[in-house]
């Protein structure tokens, strides 16, 4: 594939070496060319077909009046011909915005320089028949990608995309299929990859929170009926619970060894168990706190239960739940505690407390 468009990556790879000698006065000469600007929390519009929903994101963010120290927050440049000629991203950790896409609109053909800073980090060229993206060719520091995009209707079914690092002798090719309802609103993308893996990247179906505790409920017992069967060594000191929604990853696991006063659950060695998926799609913030706490009344429930209290146990036992790599979530989290609370299992006072 990448022969086949090897003139039109030569030309991406030479306009990246040519912007990348002149990133910051081609943001300034791109934000004098700005007649009007506007700020939203969140992303609101898309340039290319579902740039944003590609990735997760939601395209519906509200235009506000001034910037905020959000990750969320975006801003937008707008030329005479109400094209957006640049987009700013927030950075909350830096407190101002970092990461920028520039757009270069020419006759049948789009050009997107992303830059985190004001360094260059790559560019697409993209081709437009009657205004409809069919082709993108990238260039970055690390590989290069060729995306296909395939019409029906004038609707976006699917994109093909190659990606090759600079170093590699073969390339990777994978698909997104976009599926619409019947009033033709999109409903999801999927990601095929090119090992036939499917991934959820974007979904606008409701996510029922009472179903997922029953599921994780129930599989946990299966799981853990099926390791009590056929386990044979030390008593369990530790039984830890990880949540993580962004990865679709809920796995649980044990620590045999003696328990030492000076380690706490956190520092101790874990065998898997088992792993449980979540939900395989993007989340936002308020889909995963609710992701977390259904995960956390079926650990409530489970723990609760005959199959969880069969589990050969030390003298010094105790439960943890680990959110990524936060500690002690029981003790962090206030609407975690309420739904432990009287546990016997778990220690949710904080140590400030």
């Amino acid at each position: 594939m990448y022969k086949k468009y090897k003139k039109e990556l030569e030309l991406a790879e030479a306009k990246y070496h040519e912007f990348e000698k002149c990133t910051k006065k081609l943001l300034q000469d791109t934000i004098k060319q700005s007649v009007r600007t506007e700020i939203t929390d969140g992303y609101r519009y898309n340039i290319t077909p579902f740039q944003n929903e590609r990735y997760g994101f939601k395209t519906n963010g509200k235009t506000i009046a001034k910037e905020i120290v959000k990750n969320s927050c975006i801003k937008y440049y707008f030329d005479e011909q109400d094209n957006i000629i640049l987009e700013e991203n927030m950075s909350a950790f830096l407190k101002e915005f970092h990461n920028r896409t520039i757009y270069l609109h020419e006759e049948n053909c789009l050009l997107i320089i992303r830059l985190v800073g004001t360094d260059i980090n790559s560019i697409n060229i993209c081709t437009l028949i009657n205004g409809q993206v069919i082709k993108s060719i990238g260039f970055a520091q690390y590989g290069v990608s060729i995306n296909l995009y395939e019409y029906s209707d004038n609707q976006l079914q699917q994109i093909i995309i190659y990606n090759k690092e600079h170093s590699a002798t073969s390339e990777h090719c994978s698909t997104e299929q976009f599926h619409y309802d019947k009033k033709y609103n999109l409903e999801c993308i999927i990601k095929r990859h090119s090992n036939d893996y499917l991934t959820t990247l974007y979904s606008t179906k409701k996510i029922n929170y009472k179903n997922l505790t029953e599921r994780l409920e129930t599989e946990l017992t299966s799981s853990i009926k099926k390791f009590i069967s056929n386990y044979t060594d030390d008593d369990i000191t530790v039984v830890g619970f990880t949540c993580q929604p962004a990865h679709n990853c809920f796995y649980i696991s044990m620590h045999t060894d003696e328990f030492e006063e000076y380690l706490n659950p956190a520092d101790f060695t874990y065998e898997i168990v088992c792993s449980l998926d979540l939900i395989d799609r993007p989340l936002d913030d308020e889909e995963e706190r609710k992701v977390v706490l259904a995960s956390v009344n079926a650990i409530n429930n489970f723990t609760r239960s005959d199959v969880f209290k069969s589990i050969p146990k030390a003298e010094e036992f105790c439960a943890t739940i680990f959110y990524y790599d936060l500690e002690y979530y029981e003790k962090e989290n206030d609407d975690v505690k309420k739904i432990l609370k009287d546990n016997p299992y778990f220690n949710c006072e904080s140590d400030d407390e």
